[in-house]
């Protein structure tokens, strides 16, 4: 069986290419490949496609640090996220966000989206986690701007935000691969000041929760076969 995890950057799956050791994976059955895909939309998109072809794995999970919308979900906290949206691809007009759904320009049912809406079905693999499982805002601009801010919580109700959460959805959707987002939250979105954000706390929760995940998948495949 084979697991591509996939980050943006090097630095948030460091510690867990330290601890995750591929040969006893390898005796478990296990094929274990990480892709680092750069950070936003086009990055991810391109490097997530190019893997999928390639390397084609029986699970991808991406696991990435994010900001959070709510306070309920601090610095540090661990999420699955169970449905993503592109949060910047419309218009705003009349003081409020219309997408490309909403235009009339995309089918807000054609496949892969539901209602314009990214969802992870595999139930099974989401309570396997453990974790609150929420939805994902993906944009291509880290939002700071609290009128964007209040048009993007009104419009879509997401808990935290992302800059490669849908691509992933997306590809792996098409192309029918089981697949988990992990988010660890790293900042309040609007906050401008990068001293306020907590890299440290969200990278080691990340990489503890990504480390026993991955130890259960291997343990137990009938979960995402």
């Amino acid at each position: 069986m084979r697991i591509t995890i996939v980050a943006a950057m090097e630095l948030e799956l460091a510690p867990a290419r330290t601890k995750l050791h591929a040969e006893a994976l390898k005796a478990n059955g296990i094929e274990l490949r990480y892709l680092y895909t750069g950070v936003g939309i086009m990055e991810s998109t391109f490097a997530i496609t190019r893997e999928m072809d390639r390397f084609r794995p029986d699970l991808a999970i991406q696991a990435g640090i994010g900001g959070s919308f709510h306070r309920d979900f601090g610095l540090g906290a661990v999420v699955a996220v169970g449905e993503e949206v592109v949060g910047d691809v419309g218009v705003v007009e009349h003081e409020s966000f219309q997408s490309i759904f909403d235009m009339g320009f995309a089918d807000p049912h054609g496949h892969p989206f539901r209602s314009g809406i990214l969802h992870n079905p595999h139930d099974r693999i989401l309570a396997a986690t453990g974790l609150p499982v929420v939805r994902g805002l993906t944009v291509n601009e880290i939002s700071t701007d609290p009128a964007k801010m209040r048009m993007m919580m009104e419009k879509y109700h997401p808990v935290v935000e992302s800059m490669e959460g849908a691509p992933f959805h997306y590809i792996c959707l098409h192309e029918a691969i089981p697949f988990l987002q992990l988010r660890a939250v790293s900042n309040f979105t609007g906050e401008r000041d990068r001293n306020n954000w907590d890299f440290k706390s969200s990278v080691h929760n990340l990489n503890e929760k990504l480390i026993e995940l991955v130890q259960t998948f291997s343990d137990n495949p009938d979960i995402w076969n």
